[in-house]
């Protein structure tokens, strides 16, 4: 079998939202960031999360309200990692990688 890629969907189409349902030409995936530090043990936190630009923002914004205390110190490190997700939430169009595992997350 050939490796090609197959297109299942494009910025045109429009898909629904899972979190509030609306219709949207922008769904986003992304792989939020935390990150616990307890003295001496560190622990990385993924969340994976598919959602319209408004719902991705909002999530974004409660994962690094949730981990100001667990990061403590290194929080400016969680703040700066999500906040790239923030401003690539307002793009136009579907995300890379939106029903696979995208080779290219960071």
């Amino acid at each position: 079998m050939d490796n090609q890629e197959i297109t299942l969907y494009n910025d045109q189409d429009e898909l629904v939202c899972p979190i509030c349902g609306k219709k949207t030409h922008s769904l986003k995936r992304y792989k939020l960031k935390g990150l616990g530090f307890y003295l001496v043990l560190f622990s990385f936190y993924d969340h994976d999360v598919i959602a319209c630009p408004e719902c991705m923002r909002k999530a974004i914004r409660t994962v690094c309200l949730r981990y100001i205390l667990r990061a403590n110190v290194f929080f400016p490190l969680v703040l700066l990692i999500n906040s790239a997700y923030y401003i690539a939430a307002g793009t136009k169009g579907h995300s890379n990688g939106l029903f696979y595992n995208s080779p290219y997350e960071f």
